[in-house]
């Protein structure tokens, strides 16, 4: 109960307390009595008024008189920018569902906003013994189901309190279904016991309250990589983010840690931040989603470019380590760098450093006309040269007992640019 109920709910009391004087009957119905009609009609309806106001001030349900924001509060440090704007705007659902899990921590679920691609829950976790400087680490939601739903958590981001008791977070789900009147957390938590406790708490769902979709359209455009293909299936424009989703068959994809860096979106030639991207396998292939914030709703023109992706380079290179000295070496459109060479009774260690997102392919040691594969690679780390160059080192370790003469290069997966532009319609 807020302050206003509180201070209207001691007036209702004063009021019920209240004792007319003795003999008030009386006097009362002896003065209406040395009254016009009209006058007695008057009092008659003033009292009913009075009645009424009454009736509306303190009776049962105060929220007749109350105001109550939808803005959902205290979680300005962890919101991105479109949230907060959402959040200022009130179109979340407020909820302030709490549990309490095993160790006295009260988790509650302050409130969501959802649309077509997200679902976004706003919590509290809160201890006054203190929470760990992870916050609740044995704490975690994973997915939320309700009719037609099943959605695993995404991503999340939280803020522990400077005196360590209260965590502000925000977390974000898969979309749920429109048709859902109530949805359910799962969650588990060790709280630092040994049993892990997996429970749930269920909370109301608004569908009708879902923000809006601003746009969606059909893309189906193929491009070709080096490796095989992509195809942008669709774009969802929502309040909360953008999602291109589609379909990808491209055999060297995970060779190098570049993923999804060089698919881009721009609205009216300005780039749309990219948000993260996802992938899931599949018999035919992988599905993709690729992520976006939000696009400017007078936006006139929208394109999609594949800037650069992972591609492959057929290198077919023997290099003669005798002449191996300390400089990089050219292979292809890429340079490696043969650092070190240490041969043991069964082995044989090669330092190398390539530039960053590079991968050698099909690499062999050659001995007495004998090809020997990599049997493994360790080490690796980033380093910079003098003139600020980032290099990729490893080394790669052959099991041979002979005397290496060369080094053998088939090709390298590398980041290359394909600039490939898709125009999607806006309106």
């Amino acid at each position: 109960m807020n302050n206003i109920e509180k201070e209207l709910e001691y007036e209702r009391k004063n009021i019920q307390q209240l004792k007319a004087p003795e003999n008030f009957e009386a006097q009362v119905r002896k003065t209406l009595e040395g009254k016009k009609k009209k006058r007695n009609r008057s009092i008659v309806w003033k009292a009913a008024s009075i009645i009424f106001i009454f009736t509306i001030l303190f009776g049962y349900n105060f929220n007749a008189v109350a105001y109550y924001s939808k803005k959902i509060l205290g979680f300005e440090e962890v919101e991105t920018t479109t949230l907060k704007q959402l959040n200022d705007e009130e179109m979340g659902q407020l909820i302030d569902k709490k549990i309490e899990l095993q160790d006295g921590t009260t988790f509650t679920i302050d409130g969501i906003i959802s649309d077509a691609n997200r679902l976004v829950m706003y919590y509290t976790l809160m201890n006054e013994n203190g929470l760990d400087e992870m916050g609740h680490p044995h704490f975690h939601p994973y997915k939320i189901t309700g009719f037609l739903t099943d959605s695993t958590v995404i991503s999340g981001t939280s803020l522990l309190s400077d005196d360590e008791t209260e965590v502000k977070g925000v977390m974000d789900f898969e979309a749920v279904s429109p048709f859902a009147k109530k949805l359910t957390l799962h969650y588990s938590d060790k709280g630092g016991y040994i049993e892990t406790n997996e429970g749930t708490v269920t909370f109301p769902y608004n569908p009708n309250e879902a923000l809006q979709t601003i746009f969606k359209r059909s893309i189906n455009k193929k491009v070709k990589v080096d490796k095989g293909t992509i195809t942008f299936e669709s774009i969802v424009a929502t309040p909360t983010m953008t999602i291109v989703n589609g379909k990808m068959n491209v055999e060297n994809f995970d060779r190098i840690p570049y993923g999804f860096n060089g698919i881009q979106l721009e609205a009216d030639g300005k780039e749309i931040g990219a948000i993260g991207a996802g992938i899931t396998s599949s018999l035919f292939g992988s599905e993709i989603e690729v992520k976006f914030d939000v696009i400017p709703k007078d936006s006139q023109t929208l394109e999609l470019k594949l800037h650069e992706f992972v591609g492959y380079h057929v290198v077919d290179k023997t290099i003669t380590l005798a002449n191996v000295n300390d400089t990089p070496i050219d292979i292809g459109n890429k340079k490696l760098w043969i650092k070190e060479i240490t041969k043991f009774d069964d082995k044989v260690e090669m330092r190398i450093a390539t530039e960053e997102n590079v991968l050698l392919d099909g690499v062999y040691l050659q001995a007495d006309d004998v090809s020997v594969p990599v049997l493994t690679t360790k080490q690796q780390i980033e380093t910079e040269d003098e003139d600020g160059q980032i290099w990729k080192e490893r080394t790669i370790i052959f099991e041979t007992t002979m005397t290496p003469i060369s080094l053998q290069i088939e090709g390298l997966h590398y980041v290359k640019e394909y600039k490939e532009t898709i125009h999607i319609p806006v309106k």
